[in-house]
């Protein structure tokens, strides 16, 4: 494998560009330089999966011979737009798109830790194409190798065919996590002439993404592969019964009206069509027991020793529910407005009693003391319901075994959302500070970067220095001990940074005993 640099010009600007050409095991692949870094995009790691290859686990990429351009971001796997509306239109979205992006400070084998991000967006959206992910200010600051990727969505990547179609559609209920698997299985035979080392990789991602880092960090086809894990902002709920992705496979191919293989050929404008008509939207789409690929919760893969053997960094947002009525409220529709989101969460104990039984009320009562209005309690209570709650449980339970570190991420967004409430500490709004970016995009809704402090630079840190050392401790920071049931010491990711035992922790207690597990706390409102 080699490097070397060819000097022409592309369609990247108005200057020169460095172009960066480097052997690949599949082919030799031609990159360029972007800010201080290489950077290679729209990398294949598996054959498109289309015809014939649909709903299944993925295939080898072809070879090549003659340099490739790695020049541009790949399509958008499919997914119906109003998932992801900002950056992923129809007219950037195909099916040759299982691809990854690397940014590095030199393709010079010189075995930096790898960075490799899993993207969000409840499985129905999202992609790698998204400005918020661009790896050369991470790569550059913490010198590291940053791979994005990404996977299939939707039904393409959550249907179970194999009892109507047979064995070579086992596991492809589950084809989104072999993706992710075989992106992992990209980076071990090629990260090396990246400069990356192929036995340091973690991975890290947020919202569903973190969802697959959790599951992955207990798969067995996985193992080896991962040797640290970051979750940011994770549902963590238990997976479907194969039942299920089998049960919704044969009712997408009863909507069709056609046979399995004219599903695999139906163009996948149509597909989506068909997904949205048949009615698989978020929350139904997420990895199932298939006995294939996952074998049983991952969650119980821990609790027994045979998981999870890779240091954990683990967290969450306050108000991760700020982003469903801030962000994405539709202005005119009364049910998400603030004062109906507030009494939809708190004003009917009853939809709360299959978790809290006769302590309902009581609960309610307890986060309603806590704060100045209903609407900020209500958003403790679903952000708690949603995810932080089951984040401090998971971290709990993975320290008994690993080097675990919890984080909560406080810092305030004054900009206001389409229903005029600010966006505060909302679902993703960490991302931007994890990876230096603050493009138009991001500050749209961060807030200007002089308001920032030095928060981004911090998390920068953090995440390198436990990507390189399996310990998020660096000099930027006060010291942050690891997590443990006791004692919970927690990461406050604000202005300023401090270390806060057990945050919030009379609310935390509170879901004790609750099976968050199983039942999900869905307001209806967030439906």
């Amino acid at each position: 494998m080699r490097e070397s640099s060819v000097h022409g010009r592309r369609g990247h600007g108005n200057g020169s560009t460095d172009l960066i050409l480097v052997e690949t095991a599949n082919g030799p692949l031609l990159g360029r330089r972007d800010i201080d870094v290489q950077c290679f995009l729209g990398v294949p790691f598996a054959a498109p999966p289309v015809g014939a290859l649909r709903f299944r686990p993925p295939a080898p990429a072809e070879p090549w011979t003659e340099p490739r351009e790695a020049l541009d971001f790949a399509p958008a796997c499919p997914h119906l737009p109003y998932y992801d509306p900002t950056e992923n239109g129809a007219e950037v979205m195909g099916e040759d798109c299982l691809t990854l992006n690397v940014w590095t400070p030199g393709a010079d084998r010189d075995r930096r830790p790898v960075m490799l991000w899993i993207h969000g967006g409840g499985n129905v959206g999202g992609s790698a194409r998204n400005s918020q992910y661009n790896g050369a200010r991470l790569a550059r600051r913490g010198d590291v190798v940053v791979v994005t990727i990404q996977y299939r969505l939707g039904v393409l990547g959550f249907l179970d065919f194999s009892d109507i179609g047979g064995e070579e559609f086992a596991g492809g209920g589950n084809a989104a996590l072999l993706d992710i698997i075989a992106a992992l299985e990209w980076v071990r035979d090629n990260i090396l002439a990246f400069g990356g080392d192929p036995g340091n990789v973690t991975i890290f991602g947020e919202s569903a993404g973190a969802d697959h880092v959790q599951r992955l960090i207990s798969a067995p086809e996985a193992q080896g592969l991962v040797h640290r894990a970051i979750v940011q902002s994770a549902v963590l709920t238990d997976l479907h019964p194969r039942e299920r992705s089998t049960h919704n496979a044969a009712r997408l191919l009863q909507a069709s009206g056609g046979s399995l293989r004219e599903l695999q050929d139906l163009e996948w404008p149509a597909l989506l069509a068909l997904e949205e008509r048949a009615g698989f939207v978020f929350p139904w789409c997420k990895p199932n027991l298939d006995g294939v690929v996952l074998c049983e919760q991952p969650r119980e893969s821990i609790a027994r020793g045979r998981g999870g053997h890779v240091p954990l960094l683990i967290g969450t947002t306050l108000e991760e529910t700020k982003y469903f009525s801030a962000v994405c409220a539709d202005p005119d529709d009364p049910t998400l407005a603030p004062g109906a989101f507030s009494d939809c969460i708190l004003g009917d104990p009853e939809g709360l009693e299959g978790l809290f039984g006769e302590r309902a009320q009581g609960v309610i009562d307890r986060y309603v003391k806590a704060y100045p209005t209903r609407y900020e309690a209500a958003i403790a209570m679903s952000t708690d319901g949603l995810m932080r709650v089951m984040s401090t449980r998971f971290a709990a339970a993975y320290s008994q075994g690993q080097p675990t570190w919890m984080y909560l991420f406080t810092f305030h967004s004054p900009v206001r959302g389409r229903t005029g409430q600010a966006y505060g500490s909302y679902h993703s709004l960490e991302i931007p500070f994890v990876f230096g970016n603050d493009g138009p995009n991001e500050i749209e809704v961060t807030a200007p970067r002089e308001q920032w402090g030095d928060l981004s630079e911090q998390m920068m840190d953090a995440w390198t220095s436990f990507a390189r050392a399996g310990d998020p401790n660096t000099p930027s920071l006060p010291h942050w001990p690891r997590y443990d049931a006791a004692r919970r010491a927690t990461m406050d990711f604000g202005l300023p940074c401090a270390v806060v035992e057990d945050p919030r922790g009379d609310e935390r207690a509170a879901w004790d005993h609750s099976p968050l597990e199983t039942v999900r706390y869905w307001p209806s409102c967030l439906h």
